[in-house]
């Protein structure tokens, strides 16, 4: 029986475990096929899996070669596989782990009674919410995920949040040999697909406190949209509401560290498909400005009165 408290599994409310994921996996694509479209990742990938450089050089020779040859895609996916068994890769450890990828920053400006509200409305492409694609780490997977789960979250006077997600990674430790000569040792990492049944740690997106700063006096952010508010001429004390939503998101790329391994990290890249809504409380007796940017939101000081921000945009960008 649901005590609308603590479901049970199969609860009748509809509310009961198991829990699903918090994302799902859209797509996957083998390195062999992921360097064909991006051969800049071709020396990364193969020094992230431990090829020294002669044999790293030799590979980029014998690939240039098969571009020559203008084969098609399949063929030239099947050559580079050919060049992946020059070398001898062995697996010496393997484990998981997970990784918070942020979504979205956001703060309330250092007024006390300051209010920010981070909502997410209607998706605009007909997705889930957000894509994120891990780009490969060594000679791995690239993959892509899509993620669900809109939740609201609250910061105060002056307060910074992070909102992110968590993403299960597989890791391997590989040595590479050349016959049987070790000629290094290397990582390899890509995500994990998500259990149906319900992982603890992946069915919910985060937020945690970070440290905030508001723009320099004179530095202007690139932005989509600014909050101006002139209330320092009301003396009342009275907590004026503002609301913000907008589309445009162009995508950022961000390199995520993996937790165990200093020197080795994930390159991905984020990208909104669903409006962003901010709701704003502010008290009166100061006037603000706020910068509605790509991946996070920035602050003037609200100190004094400020003159009206300028209209521009980044380059190729418009305001929703």
């Amino acid at each position: 029986m649901c005590n609308a408290k603590k479901h049970s599994a199969g609860c009748s409310c509809g509310f009961g475990p198991p829990y699903p994921p918090i994302y799902r996996i859209s797509g996957v694509t083998e390195w062999s096929e992921e360097v064909t479209r991006h051969p800049e990742l071709i020396r990364r990938g193969l020094r992230e899996s431990g090829w020294d450089e002669r044999s790293i050089q030799t590979f980029a020779t014998r690939f240039a070669a098969l571009q020559r040859t203008a084969m098609p895609p399949s063929s030239m996916v099947g050559g580079i596989r050919e060049l992946l068994r020059m070398r001898k890769r062995v697996t010496e450890e393997t484990w998981t782990e997970v990784v918070d990828v942020p979504l979205y920053r956001f703060g309330a400006p250092p007024v006390q009674g300051a209010k920010v509200e981070y909502s997410e409305g209607d998706t605009f492409t007909g997705g889930s919410g957000w894509n994120v694609k891990f780009q490969p780490v060594g000679v791995s997977a690239s993959t892509t995920i899509e993620v669900s789960k809109s939740r609201t979250f609250v910061t105060t006077d002056g307060a910074h949040k992070q909102v992110y997600v968590p993403v299960m990674v597989h890791v391997r430790r590989v040595a590479i040999y050349d016959g049987d000569e070790l000629v290094g040792r290397g990582h390899e990492a890509e995500v994990a697909p998500p259990s149906e049944s319900g992982d603890p740690l992946l069915q919910k997106r985060g937020i945690r406190s970070v440290d905030g700063t508001t723009s320099a006096d004179g530095v202007t952010p690139e932005y989509y949209d600014i909050v101006d508010l002139a209330l320092a001429g009301d003396t009342s004390g009275a907590v004026h509401k503002e609301k913000r939503a907008w589309v445009t998101d162009v995508g950022r790329e961000i390199s995520l560290s993996l937790g165990k391994i200093a020197d080795v990290s994930a390159l991905v890249r984020v990208k909104r498909t669903r409006r962003l809504e901010l709701a704003f409380e502010l008290p009166a007796g100061h006037d603000y400005r706020a910068y509605l940017c790509d991946g996070y939101t920035q602050w003037d000081s609200p100190r004094g009165k400020i003159e009206k921000a300028p209209r521009t945009f980044p380059e190729g960008k418009t305001a929703a």
